[in-house]
């Protein structure tokens, strides 16, 4: 077959998404199908690599301050474009695509006019995750729709927990999913024992409303009280780096530091030398819920 993977971050830019759709665009290749990756410019610190086997098309988009693809400007960079790039190119038997909602309606667009099946990889909900950052009535609908949009014109699913995919069902999807469950590159990610250990605790990749990262951070001020001489270290982006900065200044936690995104070979080191690695998930608690606490 001829697959094409969509998405706005893909390797060697350091993300989940990347190192999935990597992976599966490999594992595509090696069974004998041919790979496209319709993709954007990896930012200045990465320099572009090719997976033996797929074919990837690069195109520039807008960045946020923190040079990640991140915004509804920052989405529209690729979107737009993406719908010309689909258009205007052999049509393959069938597309893979990733978040955000605005891309999956995009190819659920261009799909339905090249009468091709798409698959969507919905590793999270992101209407809910929007609720966090907004109470805007409208915007909330918008991103609702535009998902439920993306996932129902979708051939099949993708997603990496159950929980995921029913509470799209109770959304109203239609659309029958796979649960692949949670990944790492193990290629790039092994641990090596001979590097000198150091006392610290690592929090790598994106830190966002969703994921409720500066809690470490309170978490780390009260183990400091008895565990003196240890440190506290953010690696990657998110809208949270401020908070947690902040949030250290004003507990007076020196040992904390926030610190930009870093080549997979290089966190692998930093991972492999620290006492433990961290990650964290926001979960919203219902009135239900709060009235079943203790």
């Amino acid at each position: 077959m001829r697959v094409t993977l969509i998405s706005r971050i893909y390797s060697p830019e350091p993300a989940a998404a990347s190192f999935f759709l990597e992976a599966v665009a490999r594992e595509l290749a090696r069974a004998g199908h041919h790979v496209d990756v319709l993709t954007v410019t990896p930012p200045r610190w990465v320099a572009p690599t090719e997976e033996t086997g797929v074919t990837t098309y690069r195109f520039p988009v807008i960045r946020d301050r923190r040079g990640y693809v991140r915004g509804y400007l920052q989405y529209l960079s690729f979107d737009i474009p993406l719908a010309f790039r689909m258009l205007f190119r052999r049509r393959p038997d069938v597309y893979l695509v990733e978040p955000p909602p605005t891309t999956g309606a995009v190819v659920r667009l261009i799909a339905f006019l090249q009468r091709r099946p798409y698959v969507y990889d919905a590793a999270d909900v992101w209407a809910d995750a929007a609720a966090l950052t907004t109470s805007s009535r409208l915007v909330l609908s918008v991103v609702r729709r535009l998902e439920l949009m993306a996932v129902n014109g979708a051939a099949h699913a993708v997603t990496i927990s159950r929980a995921v995919a029913e509470r799209f069902g109770a959304l109203g999807s239609r659309t029958e999913f796979t649960v692949t469950g949670f990944g790492v590159d193990t290629a790039s990610f092994l641990r090596d024992d001979s590097e000198e250990a150091v006392k610290q605790f690592v929090y790598a990749g994106t830190y966002s409303e969703v994921h409720g990262a500066e809690i470490f951070v309170d978490a780390f001020a009260r183990f400091s009280e008895t565990h003196p001489g240890y440190r506290l270290l953010f690696i990657g982006n998110g809208s949270a780096a401020e908070t947690i900065a902040e949030r250290s200044a004003l507990l007076g936690l020196t040992e904390v530091r926030v610190e930009a995104t870093v080549t997979p070979d290089v966190l692998a080191g930093i991972l492999s030398r620290s006492t433990a690695s961290l990650a964290s998930l926001l979960r919203r608690c219902t009135p239900r819920c709060r009235s079943a606490a203790p």
